[in-house]
């Protein structure tokens, strides 16, 4: 479906890397792990990778706690994800664990977690009539990524 990147004839072009990156930026915010990434497909040196991100951080046009800020609050916001989901999502995006996990118990408390586990469960109209009912939306909240206390919570708010 998606054709892979060709490999570049330039690898030791630093200014065809950068115009790369910032053709990388422009269709959307990136980590540096991603644009690392991207770059080392397209067959850039590892000095050209290292003198680009360098600039990109002097710049200010990449910093992966503004970009970890940004996308856990739309997460939040925007989808139905517990912790484990966005923790998961993150980590796609080549974000370094030590950024994800205080970015993380940052910006997404366990109160936001319950609220949006309840937003989940008024979306999707779920009623718990019966124990099977029960089981069903504990495993709908754990396949959203949603942690066990988190699941306890909000099921003992929605029985009661």
């Amino acid at each position: 479906m998606f054709k892979r990147p060709s490999k570049t004839k330039q690898p030791e072009s630093e200014t065809h890397a950068y115009e790369y990156c910032m053709f990388l930026l422009n269709i959307r915010l990136r980590s540096e792990g991603e644009l690392r990434y991207g770059m080392t497909q397209r067959g850039y040196t590892e000095n050209v990778i290292e003198q680009v991100i360098n600039r990109l951080f002097e710049l200010k046009y990449i910093d992966d706690s503004r970009f970890l800020e940004i996308l856990v609050d739309n997460y939040k916001k925007y989808k139905n994800y517990g912790y484990m989901m966005i923790k998961k999502k993150l980590m796609e995006k080549r974000l370094s664990r030590s950024t994800i996990e205080s970015g993380m118990d940052e910006y997404f408390t366990p109160e936001d977690e319950l609220v949006v586990a309840k937003r989940f469960i008024k979306k999707e109209k779920l009623t718990v009539n019966s124990q099977e009912d029960k089981q069903k939306l504990v495993r709908k909240l754990q396949t959203r990524g949603f942690r066990m206390d988190a699941i306890m919570k909000v099921l003992s708010a929605h029985v009661d």
